[in-house]
């Protein structure tokens, strides 16, 4: 639940800056509402739309520290100390990816023997992942152009 709502913290420390930004209200209600969907074995609607607000949300923080650099160093340090807390978690992860990885095993966690079988036969994917080019339907979703 905290994933999911992590981004909270971030505009409330940017409400400061940014407390007339329409941009950011309604980041905020979109990231609220998303969570809410749900489409696709992974839940691909949701991670898909939020990068978005996300990635505004991250210009708006660079942004505020840039023009409160000489202006409001308390404001600037502060965001620049969730920057390095927010990051440490991911520089974990990627730590331990690299200490313990499975390169050269196969493991899937579907009931699927493959990743292609997944991508054929998963209602959500089939028509978002397949390769068209072996198939028969490619020449009707696609045609040469003369």
């Amino acid at each position: 639940m905290f994933c999911q709502a992590s981004w909270i913290i971030w505009v409330l420390l940017l409400l400061k800056g940014e407390r007339r930004n329409l941009l950011l209200y309604v980041d905020s209600v979109m990231l609220f509402i998303l969570p809410f969907f749900e489409f696709g074995a992974a839940n691909d609607l949701v991670m898909r739309v939020s990068v978005l607000a996300l990635i505004i949300i991250n210009f708006l923080v660079i942004k505020d520290i840039s023009l409160n650099w000489h202006r409001d160093l308390y404001y600037a340090s502060v965001l620049v100390g969730g920057l390095i807390i927010a990051g440490a978690g991911p520089l974990w992860q990627l730590r331990n990816a690299a200490a313990h990885h499975t390169i050269h095993h196969q493991t899937y966690n579907m009931p699927y023997q493959t990743i292609g079988k997944f991508f054929h036969v998963e209602k959500h994917t089939v028509y978002q992942y397949v390769d068209w080019s072996q198939s028969g339907l490619r020449h009707v979703l696609i045609r040469k152009q003369y």
